[in-house]
């Protein structure tokens, strides 16, 4: 049987660099801290001076730079790419030094997650699939989210007329394979964010007005509120049993989830799958692909109209 997923990902702003803050060895905190004699010093340094004007916004403090300045701004700004591509490597290893120490544990600095939110504010039962406060991790399911007719509805809507996108790892594009799965990512206007992972490539698509509808009702349901919206939205077609999508890990630098609090809303249409989620080992453990894989720290069916969160 056919199914639909859809996985929209956003960041939350939260700033936890305070009194007390955590610092790393090289740069910690001082990464945050952000005087204007600083920020000349480092355009100047980066080769950016005559942008100056144009990169005024991302160099407010050293928190907007640590997690607003991406290569596509400062392509807006008039960088050409490879200087833009330069800068990036190095904004890259002062948001590493930046974020070297884990922030702190959630009872320390209060962040409020989907599970609480979805039944305080929409009155929907979520049940927790992860709870591992040693990793800061939550994810939870809110089984028949959306109402069974409507979710027929939004599945044919999507399946006969989004453009779905056929792309190939980039491992086997010499033998003509593509992803075993249909893929379009849409991003409301604006954007022109190309998403990238694991070799493939997916060219943005403007956002339809039926899958923002679908977007703005997930966000409600979640008890989120219309401040949170996500700005981009991945949505997968599974044609029959055989395809799938492997164990993966959503840390693509596009959406800063590395560094800032990080929620994804996945919604299911059609046939059930069976989704997993385990714990990524750290590389100090990982030795052989047996270790890295690890147990598996949850499995449960996902249905239609089921709505998961990741965060």
């Amino acid at each position: 049987m056919c199914g639909l997923q859809a996985c929209c990902k956003f960041g939350r702003e939260l700033c936890y660099c305070s009194d007390g803050c955590y610092r790393d060895a090289s740069r910690g905190c001082e990464a945050l801290e952000w005087e204007p004699s600083e920020a000349e010093g480092w355009l100047q340094g980066e080769g950016l001076g005559r942008w100056r004007r144009q990169l005024a916004s991302f160099l407010a403090s050293g928190r907007v730079l640590m997690t607003r300045l991406t290569e596509g701004s400062l392509r807006r700004a008039g960088v050409p790419r490879p200087r833009a591509k330069e800068v990036m490597v190095d904004v890259e290893l002062l948001r590493r030094g930046a974020w070297a120490a884990p922030e702190p544990p959630r009872y320390q600095l209060p962040l409020a997650i989907v599970e609480e939110l979805g039944q305080q504010v929409a009155r929907q039962s979520w049940e927790p699939l992860l709870r591992d406060p040693t990793c800061r991790s939550f994810a939870a399911l809110c089984k028949r989210a959306v109402p069974q007719e409507l979710a027929w509805q939004w599945f044919h809507t999507l399946r006969s007329q989004l453009p779905w996108q056929d792309p190939s790892d980039a491992n086997y594009q010499a033998d003509g394979k593509t992803i075993p799965r249909r893929t379009i990512f849409t991003v409301q206007p604006g954007c022109g964010c190309v998403y990238k992972y694991s070799g493939v490539k997916v060219a943005p698509f403007p956002e339809p007005s039926f899958v923002a509808d679908i977007r703005r009702r997930c966000v409600e349901l979640a008890g989120l509120s219309d401040q949170d919206q996500p700005n981009s939205c991945n949505i997968n077609l599974y044609r029959d049993g055989h395809d799938s999508v492997g164990w993966h890990t959503d840390d693509e630098e596009l959406f800063e989830g590395q560094y800032n609090d990080m929620c994804i809303l996945s919604l299911s249409l059609g046939a059930s799958r069976t989704f997993q989620v385990k714990r990524q080992q750290s590389k100090a453990v990982q030795g052989n692909a047996a270790g890295r894989k690890g147990p598996v720290t949850a499995s449960v069916s996902v249905g239609h109209g089921d709505l998961c969160t990741m965060e």
